[in-house]
């Protein structure tokens, strides 16, 4: 879900946010109750936009997503962006469901200008212990959030994810800030906070972006690099290979 949750984010456009100087941001809310807050500062969804959330997934288009998936995972989805505002369902005990079909719904509350926000109610049907390890599953995915995930999201600077306890106070977060220090450097800044105690770090890459044949589709190289731009690597070294999410460990030597 978290992976399909991201290929939605990296869909999305961020213009008037860049235009007023404000950085490109997604923020999850992770809740101890049942349910999952995403907010994005994007311009908000078009008809287009509706449309391709609807549809099937497309691999030939470089950002497309399967928002089916994300539906498939939660017991409701809940999108407010704009004029819109419409929930998709899912009962996992109703195997004729189509799960996308939008059910228009009146706010309860009016977004500020150019904010999606998309809540995930997470399943509540069946067994009490497969609901209990569903939602563990789910909150691990955006507890273990690689810090190196905003290297391959191209228009966010900003990505925050906050965990909140049964009366909704924030008892941990983690910000994972992107900066551009050239073409092809960037540098990600970690800022985690648990218990009140804050710490912060930060990692400089080297980042390059290749087409594919002819294609529109890129893969990104990135490694990290110490504070004067040198390979931060050894003899032999560990890496992942990333899908918006690591996929699986890389070794590979270096000369």
């Amino acid at each position: 879900m978290l992976y399909e949750v991201l290929r939605f984010t990296n869909s999305r456009v961020f213009a008037k946010a860049i235009a007023a100087e404000k950085a490109p941001s997604v923020v999850f809310r992770v809740l101890a109750s049942d349910r999952i807050v995403i907010e994005l500062n994007d311009d908000g969804l078009t008809k287009v936009d509706l449309e391709a959330i609807c549809g099937p997934a497309s691999e030939e288009q470089p950002k497309g997503f399967d928002f089916k998936a994300i539906v498939v995972a939660c017991k409701k989805v809940y999108i407010q962006s704009g004029n819109f505002s419409f929930e998709f369902q899912h009962n996992i005990f109703d195997l004729t469901d189509s799960l996308m079909r939008p059910v228009w719904v009146s706010p309860a509350k009016t977004t500020p200008v150019n904010l999606t926000r998309i809540t995930l109610y997470l399943h509540d049907q069946g067994d009490k212990k497969d609901v209990e390890n569903l939602r563990n599953i789910v909150h691990s995915l955006f507890e273990g959030l690689h810090e190196a995930t905003p290297l391959f999201l191209k228009d966010l600077e900003l990505v925050s994810i906050k965990f909140s306890d049964s009366s909704d106070t924030i008892y941990r977060s983690k910000n994972l800030r992107k900066e551009k220090v050239d073409e092809h450097r960037v540098r990600i800044s970690v800022t985690s906070i648990e218990c009140g105690e804050a710490s912060t770090c930060s990692q400089l890459y080297h980042i390059t972006e290749e087409p594919v044949e002819r294609g529109t589709t890129e893969v990104i190289l990135a490694f990290p690099l110490t504070d004067d731009f040198k390979p931060l690597v050894d003899d032999l070294i560990t890496g992942q290979c990333f899908n918006f999410v690591p996929l699986h460990p890389s070794k590979y030597s270096v000369s």
